[in-house]
């Protein structure tokens, strides 16, 4: 079954068992916006942060590129990875209720099943957690250039899922079925 049939089905089964529902997405190129607008503001934060520590620690300026290619391409995708694994932890049927695709060269993770807020939030968050504060955390002991780039990219990657997260603030103790196609989610309140 296609997942959004899968949605659809899922929605009329909240429905019918006296939920109402609230959509809570946003547009993907309003994502992309917004969220690397987040993602840089919390990098120029750490950044600042990082200051005192990088003064005259590198005379040279120097990036191995495709280096850099590779391990950003390897922190998107275990950044999706990170959001299904989190997310499978919760789920009755585990990994199997996690749905990894890819559209347009970018995975994304999508959960088939209903989560309280604060699991699905955990999920939402983890990526920006393990790769972005905890790469950036590393940057405090290992000034490596690359490092740090790494570790603000992480941020700058999971500005997305910090604009999700900010509106699952609104959206307290509800159930949450993650959108199939758009960023964000459906919350289901009885």
């Amino acid at each position: 079954m296609e997942k959004k049939e899968e949605y659809k089905d899922l929605i009329n089964e909240m429905q019918k068992n006296g939920y109402t529902k609230a959509e809570h997405t946003i547009s993907k190129a309003k994502t992309m916006i917004l969220g690397t607008l987040v993602g840089v503001a919390a990098t120029a934060i750490l950044m600042l942060l990082y200051r005192p520590l990088l003064l005259n620690k590198f005379p040279d300026f120097e990036l191995n590129i495709p280096l850099f290619v590779i391990a950003t391409i390897g922190s998107i995708v275990i950044h999706e990875l990170l959001h299904g694994l989190v997310w499978s932890l919760f789920c009755k049927n585990g990994w199997s209720s996690i749905k990894i695709t890819w559209s347009a060269f970018m995975p994304s993770c999508h959960c088939k099943e209903p989560l309280t807020t604060g699991k699905y939030l955990l999920g939402v968050i983890a990526p920006f957690v393990i790769l972005g504060i905890g790469t950036s955390f590393i940057t405090f002991f290992v000034t490596d250039l690359m490092v740090i780039f790494i570790a603000a990219i992480n941020v700058i990657i999971a500005g997305g899922d910090l604009l999700i997260a900010f509106s699952l603030l609104k959206a307290k103790n509800r159930m949450i079925i993650d959108h199939p196609t758009d960023p964000g989610f459906v919350a289901f309140q009885k």
